[in-house]
């Protein structure tokens, strides 16, 4: 089993605003408000089992059960959030997010083609679930599935995104 050897730096403000975003989708909200850790192994699932986001299929070493926060948290700096490191809020929440949810070489195409307009960014993300339930990318037999969890991450994201300004 792989070990998780590295410290998300606490000075990064941008990261534990952005990563708030990202558990409260990842994780289910217990009835006292507080977030588990959203441990789920549903077989259906093309990234098997899950915990606080990460994934077998992404960590296939790692012991998903077993992870803590502060190992999620460090995944998450180190390997998703680096594409979004440099860039202003909230288009790198936009990029980070998608990064966690449809991937950092998708997320890395999206940038690109939004030319830095966040926007344009989840137009990108919203266009490629479309070209998905239509059948165009083979790999996801359950598709149908994820539609509204899809749908309702962008629209959370929007939300969070119009807090965040008005708050700033």
């Amino acid at each position: 089993m792989t070990q998780v050897n590295f410290t998300v730096p606490g000075d990064d403000k941008e990261f534990f605003k952005c990563v708030q975003f990202i558990l409260e989708q990842e994780c289910r909200k217990n009835k006292n408000g507080t977030l588990d850790d959203g441990y789920v192994n549903d077989p259906n699932d093309p990234g098997g089992e899950t915990k606080y986001g990460i994934s077998k299929r992404a960590y296939p070493t790692l012991d998903i059960k077993e992870l803590s926060l502060s190992d999620a948290l460090s995944l998450y700096y180190r390997d998703y959030w680096i594409l979004a490191k440099s860039l202003k809020f909230p288009l790198n929440l936009c990029v980070f997010d998608c990064a966690v949810n449809q991937g950092t070489k998708r997320a890395a195409q999206f940038l690109l083609a939004a030319k830095d307009d966040y926007t344009k960014f989840n137009y990108q993300r919203e266009q490629h679930y479309l070209a998905i339930l239509e059948g165009k990318f083979k790999n996801n037999p359950n598709r149908e599935r994820y539609r509204k969890s899809w749908f309702r991450r962008l629209n959370d994201l929007k939300k969070f995104i119009e807090i965040c300004e008005t708050s700033s």
